[in-house]
């Protein structure tokens, strides 16, 4: 039972506690599948060391995105305890009501808000950066095994064996061209020596010429593939200066400021949905329904306005999922009606 004397103290470690258990357990199967998403994307599986990089650089995201509906859910779980034990009657009967519990729950919220923005802004564009590189690294750090084709950019490696360092009965295929040689040597990172093999031109219409080259050694370059950092992976001065640059040049930094926004207005939702969380507890609405509901609800808006950003423009598409979020939340606090 709560103490009648500090309620909203006690609710608000109930919260925190249960956004900790939800965050943590949203956050696995998240987890989960940005790895599997990564690796499916990279053209070569990491190493361990590599790996273990990848995994610590998309933590933040993570976290980040689960944040918020930990704290939903969390919200939600705790009122709708309190109302189905009695405890949100007891205080309506002692004067102060369910409504009562808003000012500490508010500095719960504030205070996970606070951490979703230093998530946003700072921790994950860092971890995101992280990941990018890491992928690259993995690339430049390829291990070859036998009859187990590996893509390196745009060039296709095939050996029948492989004992550590040398390959036997290789084959390396990139657009019109084809090499094709008994023996390599893979100690060299980024680079593949050949010996004993052929170079055959694949042409793609039939009026080209074809082409064989016969050579005893060749050296060939395995090019890392470029990193790329998009807008999610820069700091908050590189996008900022990205932004400007594309301005200058007369072009249109759709996604850059998308981005921009997108890192203010999640925290902005944080408390949003704590209130939501609380009203719609009170009225014995289950948590899983209400994060699900809400979440999916959420996401497919946000996706919407992110596909029509051009015609909505970065900030109103930015603006309108968190206040579809505020709406509902209200809507909640119009028909809770406590007794």
């Amino acid at each position: 039972m709560i103490s009648l004397a500090q309620p909203g103290k006690q609710f608000a470690l109930e919260v925190t506690r249960s956004t900790v258990m939800a965050t943590l357990a949203l956050s696995a199967l998240i987890w989960l599948l940005l790895a599997t998403q990564a690796l499916l994307q990279a053209p070569v599986t990491p190493g361990p060391a590599l790996l273990v990089a990848l995994m610590a650089g998309l933590l933040p995201a993570v976290v980040a995105m689960s944040l918020p509906l930990g704290l939903l859910f969390a919200c939600t779980a705790v009122a709708w305890q309190w109302a189905d034990e009695g405890q949100l009657m007891a205080l309506f009967i002692s004067g102060r009501g369910g409504r009562s519990l808003v000012p500490s729950l508010l500095i719960v919220a504030l205070m996970f808000g606070g951490l979703q923005a230093t998530l946003t802004h700072l921790l994950e564009p860092m971890g995101r950066r992280q990941v990018t590189k890491t992928l690259g690294m993995a690339a430049g750090d390829f291990r070859l095994e036998a009859d187990q084709p590996v893509m390196l950019g745009s060039v296709l490696v095939h050996a029948d064996e492989v004992d550590g360092s040398t390959a036997q009965n290789l084959v390396l295929a990139q657009e019109q061209l084809v090499a094709v040689a008994e023996h390599g040597d893979l100690r060299t990172p980024g680079q593949i020596y050949l010996e004993s093999g052929t170079i055959l031109s694949v042409p793609t219409q039939a009026e080209s010429a074809e082409w064989t080259i016969e050579f005893d050694s060749a050296r060939i370059p395995i090019q890392t593939p470029a990193i790329r950092l998009d807008p999610p992976t820069l700091s908050a001065t590189e996008l900022q200066n990205r932004i400007a640059e594309m301005k200058q040049a007369g072009k249109t930094p759709g996604v850059e400021e998308t981005t921009w926004y997108k890192r203010t207005t999640l925290p902005l939702a944080v408390p949003v949905l704590a209130l939501l969380g609380l009203s719609l507890g009170a009225r014995r609405v289950r948590p899983a329904v209400s994060a699900l509901s809400v979440g999916l609800g959420w996401w497919a808006i946000m996706r919407l306005c992110d596909h029509n950003v051009t015609l909505l423009g970065p900030l109103h598409a930015t603006l309108i999922p968190l206040s579809a979020v505020g709406v509902a939340c209200t809507l909640s606090w119009i028909r809770w009606t406590e007794r």
